[in-house]
């Protein structure tokens, strides 16, 4: 698995910071991305700076730059400012800045977890970024990282594709002017090191004539320059000095000819000569997929001695060119006693769409060599590339949750496009509003008893099948309790309580509470309602034990005991022994990992919750318009009442649904009963199904059905358009079919896990299987 953590730095400041996001990716497809802010350091440039001029002052023997190196003494040690820069970068990368730390904390977990094995790129347009050696941060010394750079806008060009699978690597060597250097040691070390892998042709002191027709002419992959360079002040622009009299820049001499070089398959390019950031500027513009310079001047040795420990890693090693340059550098401490920071200098820059270049890679080619392969070992691959992914998928999904928050987005997306079924003809909510608050309770707060008992009363008059009071009343309120005691004696009154649990402290109230001592035990029944851990609620708690701490005794949920009272005079059966049954409907509860839930408290009995109207579950009238007689009888008479507080600004707990997630749209407790009650009474009559998941071997065989049909699809499918459109189809029928099966059989599909399968595989098969035409009559199958 390829592992890249891509730092994207936009323009900002040392002493303001500068915005950055993290991208970690996997193979090509980004599964993290964060924004957040490089921490202001109005010190780090500057002192790096001080490192460069005392380091130029010094002179260390002959320096492959263009102008002169005057030798100025200084009393001041390279080593401590050194020192004070490798202080900088660690105090800069190591800040604990809160817009930065779960930047840096997920680079640290990305290279913990794969022990170093990940190329982290700098995408950035500010230089000042580029000369900085950030290879010097412990964490990246630590796990041998070597940071890579590109500039931050970047196009992706189409090559003309002419490379092949080889035996050898094409490399043009140009030596430039080699006055006071030793560039012939450079081609010694490329001929020794490629012996027999690579065919060379070497320019000495050629002329931009002559460079031109061998860019044009001829396909390379591996441009080398060693000579003298230098870059102007704002690092737009590069100078390499080609012989005595002829300095070139990039720009101006060999755009055209390294555009065209690079289409023909160019991949690598080397100067081994100083101060190159600004050539690195001009060639990564022409998309040139890697380039090794140096940061600045760099001793005639340094630069041998980095050529041979680079080329023996990278081709003799086989290591990938980042980390052949990691390796080079690490060697180059043994120089840094003679030569002080001889490791800073080399940089090397990517093109961030190009996999990290190998020395094998540059003998494959851009496309794998033609060979014909039979049908039946490419769908061996597919079965085992479906396999994994189903395994990875089923683990991640079941094993660490991390798919439970998509699921239940797509979930609640499917739930706001069902059709809305409008109000109940069954139920009746009586609400206990703002304005009933403020003109019956003497505190706004509570209602008095007597108020409580004159509506039950009034609603008693009018023969209710059931009433059930989402009011918890163990204590008297105010005058009246005699009265409201007689009330809640009445056999067709359900009551409630708090059973509380150890998830009632995120809403803020963790007490029991318990049922009016006046109420029959038969008549009792709990409020408490499952939450999500994001705070909606998408079940249905509809049967528990209480702990023997509860003060609530009752086993059965409000609207539960409402169903069954109502349903007991329907000639409908119900069952609750064992697993709740309406009718022919058996009620399966929840576990703790089934469907999108992982690690679920599945306590007690609790299916998933089927909203019936984004809009208004059942009649409504509020408890003054009850008092005052403003309703029609035939709204009560044999209907379910369910009286409750629906103020917003009560202590009553309000709840988000997949519908409204808002404040000003979260539901109350007595809209939510009625919503459950309407669901068992639709269940029990068939009007409407079961929500429910799959068993989990039934989960497990769609993903990886998803998972070959991704795989299948690239089977089928060339063009890279082709598969895209058709894997976007692909997807709107998986999603087309999970809807028609939630919305008919209340079926809820794995359609995230089976989405991500299809992608998944799909992009595996594209990158490294063979894709097939069929061929008739000889039935055979062509890598194209």
């Amino acid at each position: 698995m390829r592992i890249s953590a891509i730092l994207e730095i936009d323009s900002g400041s040392f002493e303001e910071g500068f915005p950055v996001t993290l991208k970690i990716q996997e193979n090509g497809v980004t599964r993290i991305s964060k924004h957040g802010c490089l921490p202001p350091s109005s010190d780090i440039f500057q002192t790096y700076e001080s490192w460069k001029s005392i380091r130029y002052s010094c002179g260390f023997d002959q320096y492959r730059v263009i102008e002169e190196i005057t030798d100025e003494p200084t009393n001041i040690k390279i080593s401590e400012i050194s020192d004070r820069v490798k202080f900088e970068i660690d105090e800069w990368l190591n800040s604990g800045d809160r817009d930065f730390r779960a930047i840096r904390d997920e680079i640290l977990g990305v290279m913990r977890q794969s022990g170093g094995d990940v190329r982290l790129l700098v995408q950035t347009d500010e230089i000042r970024l580029w000369k900085l050696p950030w290879h010097l941060w412990g964490e990246f010394d630590r796990y041998r990282v070597e940071p890579t750079f590109s500039a931050l806008n970047y196009q992706k060009h189409e090559r003309i594709d002419l490379s092949r699978s080889k035996t050898k690597v094409r490399i043009l060597a140009i030596l430039g002017d080699s006055t006071d250097i030793d560039t012939e040691a450079d081609l010694v070390t490329l001929k020794d090191r490629f012996k027999g892998k690579a065919e060379i042709v070497t320019l000495v002191a050629t002329n931009s004539a002559q460079l031109n027709d061998r860019l044009w002419e001829q396909n390379w992959d591996i441009l080398f320059f060693a000579g003298h360079s230098t870059s102007n002040l704002d690092y737009t622009q590069g100078l390499l000095q080609l012989n005595e009299t002829e300095s070139i820049t990039i720009a101006d001499n060999l755009k055209y000819g390294l555009r065209k070089a690079i289409a023909r398959g160019l991949k690598l390019a080397i100067f081994n000569s100083c101060d190159g950031l600004g050539l690195a500027r001009e060639l990564s513009t022409l998309q040139i997929p890697a380039i090794i310079v140096m940061r600045e001047r760099i001793p005639d040795e340094v630069a041998q001695k980095f050529l041979e420990y680079f080329l023996h890693a990278f081709a003799n090693r086989g290591e990938s060119l980042h980390a052949s340059v990691r390796t080079a550098r690490e060697r180059l401490y043994e120089l840094e006693d003679k030569y002080p920071c001889a490791s800073w200098l080399p940089v090397v820059f990517a093109h961030p769409s190009w996999e990290p270049l190998t020395w094998q890679g540059l003998l494959a080619g851009d496309r794998p060599e033609r060979r014909r392969v039979s049908l039946w070992r490419t769908l061996q691959g597919i079965l085992l590339a479906s396999t994994a992914v189903t395994g990875t998928i089923v683990g991640a999904r079941w094993g660490v949750g991390i798919l439970q928050p998509t699921e239940q987005l797509v979930h609640d997306f499917t739930l706001r496009r069902m059709p809305d079924r409008g109000e109940d003809p069954r139920l009746l909510l009586v609400k206990i509003t703002e304005d009933d608050l403020s003109k019956y309770a003497p505190n706004g707060m509570v209602l008095p008893d007597e108020i409580l008992a004159q509506a039950l009363a009034k609603l008693q008059s009018h023969q209710p099948r059931v009433i059930g009071l989402n009011i918890i009343r163990d204590l008297p309120v105010g005058n009246g309790y005699d009265t409201l005691a007689a009330q809640l004696e009445r056999e067709n009154l359900v009551t409630t309580c708090e059973v509380g649990s150890r998830h009632d402290d995120r809403q803020g109230h963790r007490s029991t509470i318990a049922s009016p001592p006046a109420s029959p035990e038969e008549n009792r029944s709990y409020h408490d309602i499952a939450i999500d851990a994001d705070g909606v609620v998408r079940r249905h708690l509809f049967f528990q034990h209480p702990s023997q701490e509860s003060k609530c005794e009752a086993q059965k949920a409000l609207s539960l005991l409402l169903a069954l009272r109502y349903l007991e005079v329907e000639d409908i059966p119900t069952q609750l022994d064992g697993y709740l049954k309406l009718g022919d409907i058996v009620f399966k509860p929840l576990d703790n990992n089934t469907g999108f839930y992982h690690n679920l408290d599945d306590a007690g009995h609790q299916v998933l919750l089927d909203y019936r109207s984004q809009e208004r579950v059942a009649r409504t009238i509020s408890l003054d318009k009850l008092l005052n007689s403003e309703f029609e009888p035939e709204w009560i008479t044999d209907r379910i009442i369910i009286m409750g507080t629906d103020a917003p600004t009560s202590y009553y707990h309000r709840f988000k649904t997949p519908y409204n997630s808002w404040e000003a749209r979260k539901l109350s407790g007595v809209v939510l009963h009625a919503h459950m009650t309407s669901q068992l009474l639709g269940i029990a009559t068939n009007d409407r199904p079961l929500l429910r998941f799959l068993p989990r071997w039934g989960d497990i065989l769609l993903v990886f059905v998803s998972s070959v049909a991704g795989g299948i699809l690239v089977l089928c499918l060339k063009s890279p358009l082709s598969r895209n459109v058709g894997g976007t189809i692909a997807i709107v029928v998986s999603y087309a079919g999970y809807f028609l099966v939630f919305s008919v059989g209340g079926v809820c599909l794995p359609f995230v896990p089976m989405a991500i399968a299809l992608v998944a595989t799909a992009t595996i098969a594209a990158s490294s299987m063979p894709q097939l035409r069929y061929r008739w009559p000889k039935q055979k199958f062509d890598r194209l």
